[in-house]
């Protein structure tokens, strides 16, 4: 759902818009600025950009004469981190789209330089990204106008950037670097093509299913003739846990090249890109805790430490395993017993692994499919039947499937359905209205 529903704005001479830049309310800066000072672009990079990273935006209503604020927050719950959309005139943020989360929390963010005027693009990329991740530089294919597509989605601690852009030169400068905020690293994913990363006087030239890191504390460029493009996961220093020292070393190199446990971890987070279903859900926090395991023991075994990389390795085995159930749920054959045999481990420790990680296997598959099949239903073709989509996500008795529905979400699934196109037909209207 894009929220583009407008609300009255204050005056643009009497408030001011406040935001935390920073991975979350710990070591980022608050900075304000009076809306009226603020470019179109930097408001729009602000709102849209915020509202992702559990960024507390706020609009602040001055009393010039007494000098008070009347602040109003971005999300009706303020918790120790503000997850939220900033309700705003399309104007407001130029062409961007909010994504609201089922759970009503704006967790992703759509950048799109199609929407923006030619002339105004790079600046709009440029303040954007700076928003939501890092300040940098950009450096554009000659005779081609500055071009960025992507999503950018927060996972707990864990922020993922899909995407690709125009871009031939990527740098954070010495002083960009020093800026203040929140240290935090990089892993690159190559998808296609070729890239490098240069930083602490090494580079690393990367090919497809090649990982990187490169560290936002200290001065690195990124090129590409290609334009930069791929999968781009963010962390905190403090939720990576590693030492300054172990994290530069690792940096601008490829990580571990031809290791299993690089081809798995490379795999595993193409597929949560891919798939952000978890995202906005209450499970968000504790499900970006293995991915960034599995990112530490990465780095470990790349630094030949390889003892250090056993206790993550260990730490994510629930997340392996689950893991492979999730990619054959449309397998109706799909047990415990297939399950611990595909990941070299017997049925009683992947019970006690699983309950461990307070997770029920069979209800644990019972709900991801039953998930799957509610998302077919209310956007897939009409013309596949209520069975085929059952039968595709692994239920073979069309009554229990329809049980489980009605259990689960209040409804059958043929009044999903018709639910969902008729809310289809009627956004419909609206637009072309």
């Amino acid at each position: 759902m894009v929220l583009s529903s407008p609300v009255l704005m204050p005056s643009r001479e009497s408030a001011m818009v406040i935001w935390f830049s920073g991975l979350s309310h710990r070591g980022g800066l608050i900075r304000s600025s009076p809306i009226g000072a603020l470019s179109h672009l930097a408001w729009s990079a602000i709102v849209f950009a915020a509202p992702c990273l559990g960024s507390v935006v706020a609009l602040s209503t001055a009393n010039q004469h007494t000098g008070t604020y009347r602040h109003r927050n971005c999300c009706p719950t303020v918790t120790s981190m503000v997850r939220g959309a900033l309700w705003t005139d399309q104007s407001y943020y130029n062409g961007a789209s909010i994504v609201e989360s089922p759970g009503g929390c704006a967790v992703h963010v759509v950048l799109d330089t199609d929407t923006v005027d030619p002339l105004d693009r790079a600046d709009y990329v440029h303040e954007a990204m700076g928003a939501a991740m890092v300040s940098v530089e950009w450096q554009w294919i000659d005779d081609a106008p500055a071009a960025a597509h992507g999503v950018i989605s927060r996972l707990g601690e864990l922020t993922v950037c899909s995407g690709n852009t125009s871009a031939r030169r990527v740098e954070r400068t010495p002083a960009l670097s020093r800026d203040g905020a929140e240290p935090t690293v990089f892993i690159n994913l190559q998808i296609a093509g070729a890239s490098a990363v240069v930083q602490g006087g090494r580079e690393a030239t990367l090919r497809p299913g090649a990982m990187a890191m490169y560290d936002s504390s200290a001065p690195y460029t990124l090129h590409s003739n290609q334009g930069m493009a791929g999968e781009f996961f963010q962390i905190s220093h403090s939720a990576l846990a590693l030492p300054t020292d172990v994290i530069r070393r690792a940096c601008a190199a490829s990580l571990a090249p031809g290791h299993p446990l690089t081809s798995l971890t490379f795999e595993h987070l193409c597929r949560l890109a891919s798939d952000r279903t978890l995202f906005g859900t209450p499970q968000a926090d504790l499900a970006a805790r293995p991915h960034i395991d599995l990112l530490r023991a990465v780095i470990l075994t790349h630094l030949g430490t390889t003892d250090k990389a056993a206790e993550p390795l260990d730490n994510t085995l629930s997340l392996r395993i689950l893991d492979y159930a999730g990619r054959r749920l449309g397998d109706p054959e799909l047990n415990a017993e297939s399950i611990a045999a595909a990941t070299f481990i017997s049925v009683r420790q992947l019970y006690k692994v699983l309950a461990d990680a307070d997770v029920s296997l069979a209800e644990w598959i019972r709900t991801r499919r039953l998930e799957r099949a509610r998302h077919e239903l209310a956007h897939g073709p009409a013309t596949v039947t209520i069975a085929s989509v059952a039968r595709r996500n692994g239920f073979t008795d069309m009554s229990s499937f329809s049980r489980s529905f009605r259990a689960e979400y209040g409804v059958s699934p043929r009044q999903w359905r018709a639910d969902h196109a008729a809310s289809a037909d009627h956004n419909r209207s609206v637009t072309q209205r």
